[in-house]
C-alpha cells in the first residue's frame, strides 16, 4: 500500500502491507509482520519494530513489543 494526495500524486509510493491514518498527520504502517509510525509525508517516526500499535490520541500511542517473539 501507498498514500496518494487529493491531486493524485504519490505522497508515499506503495511499499507497505497496510497503512491506516491515525491522526491528521500520523499514519500507522505495517510491513513484514511489524508495525511502525510515520508522518503523512512519509517521514519515519518509529522503525517497524512493534508487534502491535494501538490508537493514536492526544500525541500518545499504545504499542506492544513482545520479547523474543513470545
Amino acid at each position: 500500500m501507498g498514500l496518494i494526495a487529493e491531486n493524485g500524486k504519490f505522497v508515499i509510493k506503495p511499499k507497505y502491507d497496510s497503512i491506516w491514518i491515525a491522526d491528521k498527520d500520523i499514519i500507522v504502517v505495517y510491513l513484514n509482520g511489524k508495525w511502525g509510525l510515520a508522518k503523512i509525508n512519509g517521514e519515519t517516526l518509529t522503525p517497524l519494530n512493534y508487534d502491535l500499535i494501538g490508537e493514536v490520541k492526544d500525541g500518545y500511542v499504545a504499542f506492544l513489543k513482545m520479547a523474543n517473539g513470545v
